[in-house]
């Protein structure tokens, strides 16, 4: 029935009663008590770190860490903001620029190629970057074409050509920046000595 007690059985009265009575048993729980006691005295004299100091460390290493993050988001972004805002100065740049190339030769022998170029708008011309399939390197003239200003470019190729893509570069900052959407493919014409 509910809310009686089990009573023990004869053989657990007197597995208790010589637990309790036997000197050896009683010697083994208070060694064993001793032996918990002296572990637990060893780990209160122990010291570890406080929480106060656990939190200081902890507040200074989140605050260290979000200070290089900061740091380095900042360059970043600067960097960036530079790069884009370069680019499309120079891209704006590039728009204004036009040219006409009214003379386009080749000395046959010597690989000498001489244009004669025309700067049609206000917008000033840096240089010229002369360029082919069919040549290995591309040559970068830095004739300054002021606005409506005619020059003539002359260079040297490493051979001879039938056509060139002439590319107006303009400068921002430090960089000189080429205005592909400008470029003009020219024919060469062959001559026996330069310039044309």
């Amino acid at each position: 029935p509910k809310g009686t007690r089990r009573r023990p059985s004869t053989a657990t009265k007197h597995a208790i009663q010589e637990r309790d009575t036997n000197p050896d048993n009683n010697r083994k729980k208070g060694d064993d008590r001793m032996q918990r006691k002296k572990t637990n005295r060893t780990l209160l004299g122990k010291k570890g770190i406080s929480p106060i100091i656990a939190t200081v460390l902890i507040i200074g290493f989140t605050v260290s860490l979000s200070a290089l993050i900061m740091s380095w988001g900042k360059s970043f972004v600067t960097e960036k903001t530079q790069k884009e805002s370069a680019n499309a100065e120079a891209g704006m740049r590039c728009l204004n620029v036009e040219f006409t190339v009214d003379k386009a030769c080749i000395a046959a022998g010597t690989h000498a190629v001489t244009l004669t170029l025309r700067n049609t708008k206000n917008e000033k011309i840096d240089g010229f970057r002369l360029r082919s399939q069919d040549l290995p390197e591309v040559i970068e003239d830095k004739t300054l074409f002021d606005s409506f200003a005619s020059n003539i470019i002359t260079q040297t190729l490493s051979r001879d050509l039938d056509t060139l893509d002439v590319i107006p570069l303009v400068k921002v900052g430090t960089e000189m920046t080429p205005c592909s959407i400008q470029t003009k493919t020219v024919r060469l014409t062959t001559v026996g000595t330069a310039p044309c």
